[in-house]
């Protein structure tokens, strides 16, 4: 399943507007680490937000993994100017990006 990020309000003004990120289609475990001898077999995949502006990363969310539906919600982020914003959920082993969203702020 592809990464979906949605955000609420989908046009948040800035230094107004909270907001809240939904994410799904999220990949709880890391298939390449199986090992049938360790326990968990698997090892979990860790994620994180970041927030940019002209390329420059201006917020980050903390440390997560996902439920076992491959979901996870961040509330309560305001975004501290207007432009055009990039919502990366990003791996925490090698800092790639597995979903970039787009969010226009006013």
């Amino acid at each position: 399943m592809a990464v979906t990020v949605t955000v609420t309000p989908t046009s948040p003004t800035a230094a107004r507007d909270f907001c809240k990120f939904d994410i799904a289609g999220l990949d709880l475990n890391d298939a390449t680490t199986f090992d049938a001898n360790d326990s968990p077999s698997m090892e979990e995949v860790r994620y994180y937000l970041t927030f940019e502006l002209d390329s420059v990363e201006l917020g980050r969310s903390n440390v997560f993994a996902c439920n076992a539906d491959g979901e996870w919600q961040f509330n309560n982020y305001m975004f501290p100017e207007s432009g055009t914003w990039h919502v990366h959920v990003r791996k925490v082993s090698d800092d790639s990006s597995v979903k970039d969203e787009t969010v226009t702020v006013a």
